[in-house]
């Protein structure tokens, strides 16, 4: 790989893997989160943790009502 093409090359920020679809799979896209650039499986880490830190907050972002029991 030439200077100038490493120079263009996308990088996971978490992880560091190039994101290239013709050397990993699964690499066709990248994901923006907070500024960062990352991978499908630094996303899907992410999310994971976002969700087990505040399920709620992630219902509401993707559109699904949180309704709290009432025990009388």
């Amino acid at each position: 790989m030439s200077v100038s093409e490493m120079k263009n090359a996308i990088h996971c920020d978490k992880c560091n893997i190039e994101i290239h679809p013709d050397i990993w799979d699964g690499c066709e896209k990248y994901y923006r989160v907070g500024g960062e650039i990352y991978c499908g499986e630094c996303f899907k880490e992410w999310l994971l943790d976002w969700m087990s830190v505040s399920l709620d907050e992630v219902a509401v972002a993707i559109g699904v009502d949180v309704v709290e029991v009432e025990v009388e």
